[in-house]
């Protein structure tokens, strides 16, 4: 089952008032190293990543938190301006060189790094028609981002089956590539199979429970 991160609560917020408890909702716990960075209802924390075309790489994720005041809270959410401002501070590449787009399909939107240039649907710099264009209106939305001045990677045909074969192995997300081989070496007849990942149950033994229940 696939678990995405979703509003991330205040450290005044209080179970049955604040945050409603319903079905099977489960909770995402953070151990913080330095003071919690989103501070008001209004902010919105994201989660970044970094795309390096020139090393075939995605860097880790980084939160992101929009913090502009001048901003409400509307239906639209905040726009491609607020994130690349904040963007530009994290990452040091100039504002107006800074191209981003949200992640398609489940989290954590695992994506090819032979095709993530052309996969993702980047939104241009000139934000000009584009002001509203990612929605971006809830916690744990998932950014990636890049510099369009750095040039993609030139890999010969081997490498491109070495890396296809290790996101396999993986479980990242092959989409477009495959197409890009199949184009290359002729129509493949062997298709392409993904691992599952498989449940796991963890049984504490009823002595166990009752001591970390009496200790609780």
């Amino acid at each position: 089952m696939w678990k995405t991160p979703s509003q991330v609560y205040l450290e005044n917020d209080k179970f049955g008032t604040n945050i409603s408890l319903y079905g099977t909702i489960e909770f995402f716990i953070e151990f913080l190293d330095k003071p919690e960075p989103k501070t008001a209802a209004n902010q919105l924390v994201l989660l970044c990543r970094r795309w390096r075309p020139s090393l075939l790489k995605f860097e880790d994720f980084e939160e992101v938190v929009l913090k502009d005041e001048v901003v409400s809270s509307t239906y639209l959410g905040w726009n491609a301006d607020h994130l690349r401002k904040q963007l530009a501070v994290v990452s040091g590449i100039p504002i107006d060189d800074i191209q981003m787009a949200k992640g398609r399909g489940m989290f954590p939107f695992r994506t090819s790094v032979l095709d993530a240039d052309t996969s993702l649907d980047w939104v241009p710099t000139s934000t000009s028609p584009h002001t509203f264009s990612m929605h971006l209106t809830e916690d744990g939305t998932v950014v990636f981002y890049r510099d369009k001045n750095e040039e993609i990677k030139e890999i010969t045909e081997e490498e491109r089956k070495i890396i296809m074969d290790e996101e396999m192995k993986s479980n990242s997300t092959i989409s477009a590539s495959t197409k890009t081989n199949k184009e290359l070496n002729g129509p493949s007849t062997k298709p392409v199979s993904y691992r599952r990942e498989k449940a796991l149950k963890i049984f504490i033994p009823p002595s166990r429970n009752k001591e970390v229940t009496t200790e609780l």
